[in-house]
């Protein structure tokens, strides 16, 4: 049965929403964004053939300025369909391209991220896919974590992940078999994306010297149990870094 959102924007589509362009059609999932034509309110529709669609229900109407919307979701025969905020910016990927980022913009960014992570983290969801290309970057420079595609919850009772997703370089070791995600499996994708901002390479070539170097090699450990177990503890140590430039 579908929920009364969709059906609404499924069944006035072409009467009051102008589809503005596809963002992304592969054979995972398809993402298309809408305008809105009297309010010119933009939003995406989402069609994911990857089955969380307990984790985008726990979402709905949850407001947080560094996560994106969830206005509703339906489950089809073979995929998912969610309408979700359309959030305004640049990818961090390609901030960082134009712009050369500053340590302490890279700082900021990632307390954003660690932010958002603390929300799903709450609700008991791991985001799995904490990548440049996932965050964006509005007009005042707040960072929004978008995709939760391949997120789902952590059941602690499964010796490995059922599917192997995620993207290589930033997903963590147990993402392709050795364990079950957890909590610091996120973390560890923070820590590769705060090397990879600042170094242009990956933790595996170089780190960074002083705190943020010995941040990131915690963060990016092998062994889950090493690693920062809460992004709550891993945000106090980068805002005590930004507060006392000590980066």
């Amino acid at each position: 049965m579908k929920n009364t959102l969709l059906e609404y924007f499924e069944n006035n589509l072409s009467e009051n929403f102008e589809k503005l362009e596809i963002i992304r059609d592969c054979d995972s999932n398809k993402v298309e964004l809408y305008r809105h034509k009297k309010t010119d309110k933009k939003l995406i529709k989402i069609e994911s053939k990857n089955r969380n669609e307990s984790v985008f229900r726990k979402l709905i109407g949850l407001k947080s300025k560094n996560l994106p919307e969830i206005y509703d979701v339906c489950s089809g025969e073979k995929n998912v369909t969610v309408l979700e905020e359309y959030v305004e910016g640049i990818t961090l990927s390609q901030k960082a391209e134009n712009f050369p980022l500053s340590k302490p913009d890279v700082i900021k960014y990632t307390i954003d991220i660690c932010s958002a992570l603390s929300v799903l983290h709450s609700l008991n969801i791991v985001h799995r896919d904490v990548k440049p290309e996932n965050i964006i970057i509005k007009d005042d420079g707040t960072a929004v974590l978008i995709d939760l595609g391949i997120s789902r919850f952590v059941t602690g009772t499964k010796k490995k992940d059922t599917n192997k997703l995620g993207t290589v370089n930033y997903a963590a070791p147990e993402q392709f078999g050795a364990s079950e995600s957890t909590f610091a499996t996120d973390v560890y994708a923070v820590g590769t994306l705060i090397n990879f901002l600042i170094l242009g390479v990956y933790p595996s070539v170089k780190t960074p010297g002083g705190l943020l170097g010995v941040i990131v090699r915690k963060c990016t450990s092998t062994q889950i149990y090493n690693r920062y177990q809460s992004v709550n503890i891993l945000k106090k140590y980068l805002e005590f870094i930004l507060k006392f430039k000590l980066y």
